[in-house]
């Protein structure tokens, strides 16, 4: 009998050691994350911060111009830049913007919108000042 019960404490002693370096090793395996965003997709990390710089030297609003079927990118253009391009100010219509970032589009601006100066800041990608 006590070597029954020997067997069993030993075997419960085992299993909380278990279950308990289980959790324990969870826990250590943490990953901070990175200086930079993490994007949903591809983005240039780099030209979208020149245009925070910009936006934040420059203030005013802005338009987020992507292509139409490209909802994540949109959102991701405009997180990215409400954390580089503050005190700017995001607008969800082209109708009166002081500036319209244009993003992976073939056309440079929405239509009816006249450019007063481009910055080029990567290939298809640029930031407009809006006369």
């Amino acid at each position: 009998m006590r070597v029954v019960v020997v067997a069993l404490v030993i075997e419960l002693v085992a299993i909380a050691t278990a279950v308990q370096h289980h959790w324990v090793a969870s826990r250590i395996r943490y990953h901070p994350d990175p200086a930079r965003p993490r994007y949903d997709v591809p983005l240039d990390h780099r030209a979208l911060v020149e245009a925070g710089h910009i936006l934040h030297a420059r203030g005013g609003t802005y338009f987020v111009f992507v292509p139409p079927r490209a909802p994540v990118l949109r959102g991701n253009v405009i997180g990215a830049l409400g954390l580089f391009a503050p005190p700017a100010i995001p607008v969800v219509s082209p109708s009166h913007p002081g500036w319209v970032l244009s993003y992976r589009v073939h056309a440079l601006l929405p239509h009816g919108l006249r450019a007063t100066r481009v910055y080029r800041l990567a290939p298809h990608i640029a930031l407009v000042r809006i006369a």
